[in-house]
């Protein structure tokens, strides 16, 4: 029996956040939420119930589901939340006021080309209330579009009632403070047209409303890394690279972590 000794040196911060509080199941694409890749100006706003969220809890960071068709970086990408006592738009929809929002996170916003929770950590936590109804708002302001195109999706979930407005446009940025009027979003008609708008190109001009939300988690835990361990392991005397080694990482406060594989 051989024993294999590799020191590791880990000098890393601990990342202290929330239990993770995920929001939706579904696999639904071309709901154009959190945004719409395939257009160059996005801006959507989402009701979660205080029954999915569950408690009062600060929000540190928020994850969206991305199908990774391909990578791409949307530029500018404002993000805000608030408290509502909204459980729908409605039929007939009016945007939540900017004014009664508040700005958690501003930055560009990047996907990688693989499945996966796309995790942005907030510039200013929110403190969620517990009783009231979260509203996030999702600004997209980079004119083109990525260049996976019409394939690039988040998935969302269903829901009974009308929990999501958004507008896209190629050449009407639109105003959050001053948004687009909404119309009502007919699920069938709507995602048949908007293919057909994806294979054309066309303007859309007006808002709508859906009974979908997209799929989030809160206090995402499993942070996408910015980097990559990757190499090989080998026996200490033969030198041989050893197959089917595994090395298993964890994030420590700065100390020596000493892994034994035993032979």
């Amino acid at each position: 029996m051989k024993k294999l000794l590799i020191a590791l040196m880990l000098v890393c911060m601990v990342l202290l956040i929330a239990d993770p509080i995920p929001i939706g199941e579904g696999v639904l694409t071309n709901t154009s939420l959190p945004m719409e890749p395939f257009y160059g100006y996005t801006y959507s706003q989402v009701i979660y119930t205080a029954a999915e969220i569950g408690e009062a809890v600060n929000i540190e960071n928020v994850a969206w589901h991305y199908n990774g068709y391909s990578a791409w970086t949307e530029n500018e990408v404002t993000i805000y939340m608030g408290h509502t006592t909204l459980d729908e738009f409605g039929v007939y929809p009016s945007w939540i006021p900017v004014s009664e929002l508040t700005e958690v996170w501003s930055g560009p916003f990047s996907v990688l080309d693989f499945e996966h929770w796309v995790t942005i950590e907030l510039d200013n936590q929110f403190a969620y209330n517990g009783t009231d109804n979260l509203v996030i708002a999702f600004d997209a302001n980079t004119a083109g579009y990525p260049t996976g195109g019409y394939s690039c999706e988040f998935y969302g979930s269903a829901t009974t009632l009308n929990r999501s407005i958004f507008f896209y446009s190629d050449s009407n940025n639109p105003d959050p403070a001053n948004p687009p009027t909404g119309t009502y979003r007919n699920d069938e008609l709507e995602i048949t047209n908007l293919e057909a708008q994806k294979e054309e190109k066309q303007e859309v001009r007006a808002a709508a409303v859906q009974a979908i939300i997209f799929n989030i988690i809160l206090n995402n835990e499993a942070l996408l890394p910015s980097g990559f361990v990757n190499g090989n392991c080998y026996d200490s005397v033969t030198m041989a690279p050893i197959e089917g080694a595994n090395v298993a990482v964890g994030i420590l406060w700065a100390a020596q972590m000493r892994v034994v594989f035993m032979k």
